[in-house]
């Protein structure tokens, strides 16, 4: 156990292996907390009611969720479906009638498409290419650096979306399909984070998971990747 206090505050600190306590009777179940006041010496007897002070606490533990976030394939090209469930666990055991919510960040428009569609001035396409000269550069090359040339600039903003995952099967894997894939891109995410559920455990608190994947133009550029981890409780 650690303390740390101050004028203010005081604050202890133990891990699992002091509730365990492996050498003496485990210290699990109910605490009772005791705050006491420093006695004050008056020249006058104070009137009891009017002895009195504010205070607060908190008490933080580790969270019991868990989740494992999972796709239904290894690949996505533009305009595929995802689909994405979320294995939501407390303490090692299913979790149900959770409010499971998939935040998705996707592209508003792909920088191949609005490079094809573009209208460069011909003097920067001039300026570009002997820019370029006698170098490995490709129309597409040329295209872009006319554009930087020309102050033409790619707009990177996303759209924010959400999608509420269901358990239809009460197993506590929530699953829902993301559709808003026609634009092909590598900057593509869905975000899992589910509330704490009435069945969970006090201790529970919440739980996200975080999952990027790439929609290729073609059937050469196939990517996904999932990761997750507890919230702060």
């Amino acid at each position: 156990m650690t303390f740390r206090g101050g004028t203010r505050y005081q604050s202890y600190y133990f891990d699992s292996d002091f509730l365990a306590n492996p050498d003496g009777q485990p210290r699990y179940g109910t605490w009772t907390m005791v705050v006491t006041r420093p006695i004050e010496y008056q020249a006058a007897p104070a009137d009891p009611a009017q002895i009195y002070e504010y205070y607060c606490y908190d008490v933080s533990t580790e969270s019991s969720l868990r989740m494992r976030l999972t796709l239904d394939h290894s690949g996505y090209y533009a305009g595929d479906p995802v689909g994405v469930s979320a294995r939501l666990t407390a303490a090692g055991l299913p979790v149900t009638g959770a409010s499971v919510v998939l935040s998705t960040t996707s592209p508003a428009q792909s920088l191949a498409n609005w490079l094809a569609g573009l209208t460069v001035p011909a003097d920067a396409m001039a300026q570009a290419a002997q820019q370029l000269q006698g170098q490995d550069a490709t129309p597409i090359l040329i295209k872009v650096l006319a554009a930087q040339i020309a102050g033409l600039r790619f707009d990177p903003s996303t759209q924010p979306g959400s999608l509420v995952m269901t358990d239809s099967r009460g197993i506590g894997t929530y699953q829902a399909t993301y559709t808003d894939t026609a634009v092909p891109s590598s900057a593509r995410s869905t975000s899992p984070r589910s509330g704490k559920p009435p069945t969970a455990p006090a201790s529970a608190g919440k739980e996200s998971s975080a999952c990027s994947c790439r929609c290729g133009p073609t059937r050469s550029l196939p990517s996904s990747r999932c990761s997750s981890g507890p919230e702060e409780p």
